[in-house]
Order: structure tokens, then C-alpha cells, then sequence
């Protein structure tokens, strides 16, 4: 639905216009991201920072912002026409908007940030990619830390429902197109049935997080070291294969981030819970 809007701009082809959603969303995304990082660094201060301060609390959002911006997926991401740089725009919104709503509790202000991101999450999540609903767990603990009242709100809840029935309501977009016969059509979900397994996945076959655990294909040390280890190795690598840097430019960036881990988790509890 984004993209056809899109396809409506008056320049380019209509490759040129989808493409230049994806870097948009990108961008927006590692701007967010810049907010997000002066917000966690203000939290870890304690106080309103001086004009001194503000200097390198710039300088901290930045790097992240640019870690984000160049990391090697992020990029893949925002020059191809998919829905990961979506997602990834949906993550940062609702971690931005969170992190607002944590500011506004001090002023006694109203929780419908939290109504919000939980629309958003709907929206996204369904909308676009599962991936969006993949900050939830730390968005939950971070508002349980800050003041679990407002989240067990019995109008709070009553109305989160209704955002979650209104975000997920865009899928009935793929039920209507359906039954006007486009030459991509898969699952084809004419029937609610259809559409129902269509967005269960069950056209994947079995695929539970239970079942998972259960049923694993290799064993963990391959799955931590050859997988997710290597893989985040190659997110920031700031010197390429086969200079003789090339380690030192890997492990630079991980020790960096190793450090502001334990760095912030001693300074701010809250946020940090938030990010692990």
C-alpha cells in the first residue's frame, strides 16, 4: 500500500520511485536512531546537560547513527526495494516514542504514546514485517520499570485491544485484492481461511518456537560461533579482507560496543534492560 503511493510520485520509473522508499525509510530510520542515542546518553547523565556535554553527547549519537548507517545489512537493506528498511523504521519509531513517553511520566502526562506504539507495532508487524514486533519484549520490560501502572491499566489494556484490531485490520487489504485476480496472488486468500493461514504461516509447515528448541538442526556452539558471531563480525568491519588490519578494524567496533554495554548498564538500568 506504501509503495503504491509511492508509484504515484510525478519523477522517475516506478523502479526509481520503490527503491527510493527504501532508502527514505532508511534514513529516517539512522535519524531516529540518532534521537534514540542522545536520549539514552541524557538518561545515563542524570541531568539536563550543560552546553559542554551536549558537544559530546552529539558526538556519541552520531557514531551510532553512522554505525547503524553503514553496518553491511543495514545498508543491503536500504538499497533494494524490500521490507526490511520498513521494519527497521518501525523498531526505531516505537523505541523513539517509548523513550518519549518515559520523558512525559515525570510530567504527569497521559499514556497514549503507549497506545501508539502498540498501533504502530499492529500496524507494522502485520502490515509490513514481523520483524517490526521484534523490540517488543524490551518495550515491555522498559515501561514495567518505569512505572508498571500505566501498562496494567485496565483502560490502558482496553484500548491497546482496540489498536491491535484496528492496526491489523490493513490485512483485509490482501483478502479484497484477491478476489480481483492480480497476476501475484500467493496463498491466494479469497476466503478468510485462506487469509487466516496466510498470515499463521502455515503454508511454512511447522514452526513454533517450541518446536524449534526441540527440533534443531545443528547444535548451538555452530549456531552462536559460525552464525550469529560471525555474522556480527561482518556488520562493522572498518577494514576490508586481506589488509593486515583487517582484525583490528573487526574488533574495534565490538570491543567499543562491549564497552558501552557495561558502561551504560552501570549508569542507567532502565534503558539498558531495554536494549539487552
Amino acid at each position: 500500500l506504501i509503495g503504491r503511493l509511492f508509484t504515484l510520485l510525478p519523477f522517475a520509473t516506478v523502479a526509481v520511485k520503490i527503491n527510493f522508499l527504501s532508502a527514505l525509510m532508511s534514513s529516517t530510520t539512522v535519524c531516529l536512531m540518532f534521537l534514540v542515542t542522545w536520549k539514552f546518553l541524557v538518561r545515563c547523565l542524570g541531568h539536563a546537560p550543560s552546553k559542554s556535554e551536549k558537544l559530546f553527547i552529539m558526538a556519541g549519537a552520531m557514531t551510532a547513527a553512522f554505525f547503524i548507517a553503514f553496518s553491511d545489512s543495514f545498508w543491503d537493506n536500504a538499497i533494494e526495494a524490500e521490507v526490511y528498511s520498513a521494519a527497521s523504521l518501525v523498531q526505531a519509531l516505537c523505541v523513539f516514542t517509548i523513550l518519549r513517553w518515559a520523558d512525559g511520566r515525570a510530567k504527569g502526562k497521559n499514556d497514549n504514546l503507549l497506545l501508539t506504539i502498540v498501533y504502530v507495532m499492529a500496524l507494522g508487524g502485520m502490515g509490513i514485517h514481523l520483524g517490526g514486533v521484534l523490540v517488543t519484549p524490551g518495550l515491555v520490560v522498559f515501561a514495567l520499570m518505569t512505572n508498571a501502572k500505566s501498562l496494567l491499566n485496565p483502560r490502558v489494556i482496553g484500548l491497546a485491544v482496540a489498536a491491535v484490531i484496528l492496526g491489523t485490520s490493513v490485512t483485509l487489504f490482501l483478502y479484497i485484492r484477491a478476489h480481483l485476480e492480480p497476476a501475484i496472488n500467493e496463498a491466494d486468500p479469497r476466503t478468510l481461511q485462506a487469509l487466516w493461514e496466510q498470515l499463521t504461516r502455515q503454508q511454512y509447515g511447522q514452526g513454533s518456537v517450541f518446536y524449534i528448541l526441540t527440533h534443531r538442526k545443528t547444535s548451538w556452539a555452530f549456531q552462536f560461533n559460525q552464525m550469529f558471531y560471525r555474522y556480527t563480525k561482518g556488520e562493522f568491519e572498518l577494514v576490508p579482507e586481506g589488509n593486515r588490519l583487517h582484525a583490528i578494524g573487526v574488533y574495534v567496533p565490538l570491543l567499543m560496543a562491549l564497552a558501552g554495554m557495561v558502561w551504560h548498564a552501570g549508569r542507567e538500568a532502565k534503558s539498558w534492560w531495554m536494549q539487552f
